[in-house]
């Protein structure tokens, strides 16, 4: 084999080894993370209960420590959406507000970001009313639907009452 002959075949291989593109390494979803009850596993993400509000309406209490949970949506897995909004006085207490469920009713639900509608959290839970206090819970008048960014700004909201299981 001549010098040419060698030279050419490792310029060859030069260029169709730095020609190839590389991909980046696929990036890994992070799972949603699992929501539990906050009397069998006080994570930070936790239900704490349902409230009728009258009788179209209904509220679910969560106990939420991470900071990410701030601009979300609670959606069930037959569609039905819930608006969320953190206490002011309690910013551990999240209260998500949408159309009254039937009490005993199997409710699968996610929880989303309203900025990308990303799921953050999911769990599996049986309706039961009567198990939180709901005087003093947020108002939700003049809110955007769920799954839409709110405002940078909300109104003041009245004192609300501790809850149990803390």
């Amino acid at each position: 084999m001549t010098k040419k002959t060698l030279l050419t075949i490792i310029i060859l291989l030069l260029l169709t080894a730095c020609s190839e593109k590389t991909s980046p390494p696929p990036t890994a979803d992070v799972a949603p993370q699992e929501i539990t009850y906050c009397n069998q596993d006080p994570s930070d993400l936790c239900l704490e209960g349902f409230g009728e509000e009258g009788d179209a309406g209904m509220l679910i209490l969560f106990k939420v420590e991470n900071p990410e949970f701030a601009d979300i949506y609670l959606q069930t897995e037959n569609g039905a959406q819930f608006t969320c909004l953190r206490s002011e006085k309690y910013p551990e207490n999240l209260y998500c507000r949408g159309d009254r469920l039937e009490n005993g009713a199997k409710l699968p639900l996610g929880i989303y970001r309203n900025a990308d509608q990303k799921e953050l959290a999911r769990g599996n839970f049986q309706i039961q009313y009567g198990v939180i206090s709901l005087e003093g819970a947020p108002s939700f008048e003049n809110l955007p639907p769920a799954g839409i960014s709110a405002p940078n700004s909300y109104p003041n909201y009245p004192n609300y009452p501790n809850y149990p299981n803390r």
